[in-house]
């Protein structure tokens, strides 16, 4: 064969490779997460998407998170990329950094389009424009809002899967807003990875969620805090979070009888003011430990330093100075801010050789879970209890997914509260709608 006719076969192979390429570029479908509320909401928001992407067979767009204003006044986004480790996630699901959609739609001009987005939410929680916008997304039309025929409220039957499939099978490029709206509890300690799913939702989060873990930047952070400030030495970790944020406020105040009364009023975990210190006592003399870190907000720091003095503890907090940004190919464009803090003292508790949370806080489950994906045994995590018997100690998860009879279906309560918010919002639409119309002649 002369050299003409063997250029000619390899600019034909060539141009066969390409030609299968987009054809299967053109074939792959894609879920991108919305992000809102603060960081370790975003954290689950992308673990529930990277499931419902498992069952729908697309692709994740893995996005960056979004600043928390709370706490944060940087409004800069931190990126995936830096915080996570993508080539674990890229490993193990399919998946796609935000900034490589564009190529791997076959569009390099692609600027935050979709086609429809998914809601798995009540609609009355829908979110706007300009939350999208701050994602670089552009607005998603009224009739492409798609409700989900499956929820956690709803179900996640294959009947409904189906549907589902169905449902947005024309959409290449979806979007999807949850907030623990796919799997119930999955904000919560361990989610569903210590119960028996009985759904496909529950077993694809159980199947991906602990593929989303820290950066080796981020643990160099916090390997080199445990190295400097703890010595390298073993220790015991706790989260400590009084909820709802207004409880923060009232953990600050004079210790009177109106702050108890306020505690047991507006706290959703009043128990943990008084209980948090033996919690963590116990665990050190269980595990023979002279070392606690305590990872809780910089403004009830002080009370939790005083409660832990009287149980004769002297804890380690990590404080911004604290933060050593790794040099080379692992250095940050993230900036120094309190989120980027709770991201390494996340780090710090994942490797505790017993760490111990609070059962409200979605801060405490993103740790949970990345000692799950670390391959760390569940009965060396623990929460804060409520119940009588636990004043003095914590409970161990897996007694805990035990003691409350806790399930995936959720309480009547909840679903209750759920079914009147759906009401009550389609009564308000078709109010408006009645209105828009005018009166009838």
């Amino acid at each position: 064969m002369g050299a003409a006719a063997l250029v000619l076969v390899a600019l034909v192979a060539l141009a066969f490779q390409i030609a299968q390429l987009e054809a299967a570029a053109q074939e792959r479908q894609y879920l991108i997460p919305f992000m809102w509320h603060g960081p370790n909401n975003q954290i689950n928001e992308i673990k529930e998407a990277l499931a419902l992407a498992k069952i729908l067979g697309r692709t994740i767009v893995l996005p960056d998170l979004q600043a928390h204003l709370w706490t944060d006044k940087n409004k800069e986004p931190m990126l995936f990329k830096e915080l996570f480790d993508v080539a674990h996630v890229k490993a193990n699901a399919d998946a796609v950094l935000m900034e490589e959609l564009p190529a791997a739609l076959g569009r390099p001009d692609w600027a935050g389009d979709m086609d429809a987005a998914l809601l798995l939410v009540p609609p009355d929680q829908r979110m706007g424009k300009a939350a999208l916008a701050s994602q670089l997304l552009k607005p998603v039309p009224d009739a492409k809002w798609l409700p989900s025929p499956v929820s956690a409220w709803r179900g996640c039957s294959a009947e409904q899967v189906a549907e589902l499939k169905s449902l947005v099978a024309p959409y290449r490029v979806l979007g999807v807003q949850t907030f623990h709206g796919l799997v119930y509890g999955s904000q919560w300690l361990a989610g569903p990875f210590p119960l028996e799913c009985e759904d496909e939702c529950c077993r694809a989060f159980k199947a991906t969620a602990a593929f989303i873990r820290k950066s080796p930047a981020i643990y160099d952070m916090a390997n080199t805090y445990i190295k400097e400030r703890m010595g390298g030495k073993p220790y015991v970790a706790a989260h400590v979070r009084p909820y709802p944020d207004p409880c923060v406020k009232i953990w600050t105040q004079n210790d009177t009888t109106d702050r108890a009364d306020k505690i047991n009023q507006y706290c959703n975990n009043e128990y943990l003011l008084y209980r948090f210190a033996p919690s963590i006592k116990h665990l050190m003399t269980e595990y023979n430990i002279d070392t606690a870190f305590v990872m809780t907000h910089p403004k009830v720091r002080e009370v939790v330093r005083a409660g832990l003095a009287a149980a004769d503890i002297t804890p380690h907090f990590m404080d911004l100075p604290d933060l050593k940004m790794p040099a080379g190919d692992k250095a940050l464009s993230t900036g120094m801010t309190f989120s980027l803090l709770a991201m390494v003292e996340e780090a710090v508790c994942a490797q505790a050789k017993a760490f111990v949370g609070t059962k409200e806080s979605s801060m405490s489950a993103t740790i949970i879970l990345e000692r799950i994906g670390h391959g760390l045994d569940l009965n060396d995590s623990y929460t804060f209890f409520r119940r009588l018997g636990y004043e003095e100690k914590p409970i161990t998860l897996p007694d805990w997914y035990k003691a409350t009879n806790i399930s995936t279906a959720g309480s009547s309560k909840w679903r209750s509260k759920i079914q009147e918010r759906l009401r009550l919002h389609k009564e308000k639409m078709a109010a408006g709608k009645k209105r828009k119309k005018g009166p009838v002649a």
